[in-house]
Order: structure tokens, then C-alpha cells, then sequence
């Protein structure tokens, strides 16, 4: 059976309603939503404050909605990853 890292991902919409993509440091030709792993003890509701907090500098947010489900995905098979 595989196991999978609990992860957090946040989906930003700005005041006009924009859904907000960030461009990867490590990756310019990369863009995505801030996420990160989910601390041992930590609340998916923590955990998305934090990496909000370390990855675009800001706590001033509401969380107005949580995905009810857990979702899993594979990496395809050959995908490279950089460490920083």
C-alpha cells in the first residue's frame, strides 16, 4: 500500500475575484498555489496559515471554504525534483 504526505494548498482569490498563481523561485518556468506539508500535530488549518506565512509573507486572510475530501495524487513516473 502506498503512503502519502499530508499536504495543504491554498487557492487565493484577491478582491476582484482573480485566482492568484505564484511564479516558483527555484523553478521560473514553473507557477502554482502556495502549499507544503502538514506538521506532525498540526491542523490542515494551521499548516495553510503557515506556508502562507513562509511562502508569500502574510497572514492577513480568511479561509473562506476547505475541499470536504481528501485527494491523492502520483507523480509521473521520470519526474525530477531540485532541491533548493
Amino acid at each position: 500500500m502506498k503512503t502519502y504526505r499530508k499536504n495543504t494548498a491554498a487557492i487565493i482569490l484577491n478582491a476582484e475575484n482573480e485566482i492568484l498563481l505564484f511564479q516558483r523561485a527555484d523553478l521560473p518556468q514553473i507557477w502554482g498555489f502556495p502549499q507544503g506539508g502538514i506538521e506532525t500535530g498540526e491542523a490542515p488549518e494551521q499548516a495553510v496559515v503557515r506556508e502562507l506565512e513562509e511562502e508569500i509573507g502574510t497572514k492577513d486572510f480568511e479561509i473562506i471554504g476547505k475541499y470536504p475530501e481528501l485527494l491523492r495524487y502520483d507523480f509521473p513516473e521520470g519526474m525530477i525534483f531540485q532541491k533548493v
